[in-house]
């Protein structure tokens, strides 16, 4: 549904009806390079469902190949805590990784409060500590 809301699959249409043949060879051979044959087959098949896209032949198949085993497929699984750790696994330092934890963990004051409108900045510290303590028990109970 989101796929089709951004308009990402009309986007997806629109490129897979303009690419040659040619083109269609060196996307197959990025996604398989990159590890994301899976998510960029699911994004696909989105579009193929929303707008009736036609499939170019063979890519599917191809698209296809990287199967369950591939990274990228973990993404398309559902489970917080599952995608939270193949993010920060495809993510290329540790110094990128532990800005990712940080921003999760306390992002910017302006989110916060437009988050807990009814809230000032002396509060700040207790809505990052019941973030916090809800992301944990969460995270616990979807495991």
């Amino acid at each position: 549904a989101a796929l089709e809301r951004d308009g990402i699959a009309f986007n997806i249409h629109l490129l897979l009806g303009a690419l040659s043949a040619p083109e269609l060879e060196a996307f197959a051979c990025r996604a398989e390079a990159t590890g994301m044959r899976a998510v960029c087959l699911d994004a696909i098949l989105r579009a193929g469902d929303a707008l009736a896209t036609p499939i170019p032949h063979g890519l599917e198949t191809r698209l296809a190949a990287g199967g369950e085993a591939e990274r990228s497929a973990a993404h398309l699984r559902p489970g917080g805590a599952r995608y939270f750790l193949t993010e920060l696994r495809s993510l290329p330092g540790w110094r990128t990784r532990l800005k990712l934890v940080r921003e999760h963990l306390f992002p910017p004051a302006s989110y916060m409060l437009a988050k807990y409108p009814r809230t000032g900045r002396a509060w700040l510290p207790l809505l990052y500590l019941r973030r916090g303590v809800h992301g944990v028990c969460k995270r616990m109970l979807a495991s």
